[in-house]
């Protein structure tokens, strides 16, 4: 004689996995807040500021969509890129500058990938607690 137990989990899953799906998408928002914060700490400062005001997150509200960080301002992308160029006055510039006070281009690229790993545990940790 014995005791026989059967557990079904099946009708948990979508209940789990939406937690996930969730948590996932939390946490893709809060590296990208994240990574406003990194971003802003090295873009190059114009007179007013504007761009490192201009700099924020843009949040996910769905699995399956990407939350990402933007600039606003007709000079971010140059400044972010910052390649080689000839003026219109056939000056050579060489580009990758430093700005002041350890401001550099790539402000964006740069601390993502220096910093992927701990950006990656804030959306791991959220995914985890569903």
């Amino acid at each position: 004689m014995g005791v026989r137990i059967d557990v079904d989990l099946s009708s948990h899953f979508p209940r789990i996995t939406d937690g996930i799906l969730a948590g996932f998408v939390r946490g893709q928002n809060m590296a990208a807040e994240e990574l406003v914060k990194l971003s802003a700490a090295r873009a190059p400062m114009d007179d007013e500021g504007t761009l490192v005001g201009s700099i924020a997150a843009v949040h996910a509200d769905n699995p399956g969509e990407d939350a990402g960080v933007i600039a606003d301002t007709p000079y971010a992308q140059r400044w972010h890129e910052d390649g080689a160029l000839v003026d219109s006055l056939g000056r050579r510039y060489p580009g990758n500058s430093d700005f002041q006070n350890n401001r550099t281009s790539h402000y964006f690229s740069g601390p993502a990938e220096e910093n992927k790993d701990e950006l990656g545990k804030i959306i791991a940790m959220e995914a985890g607690r569903g």
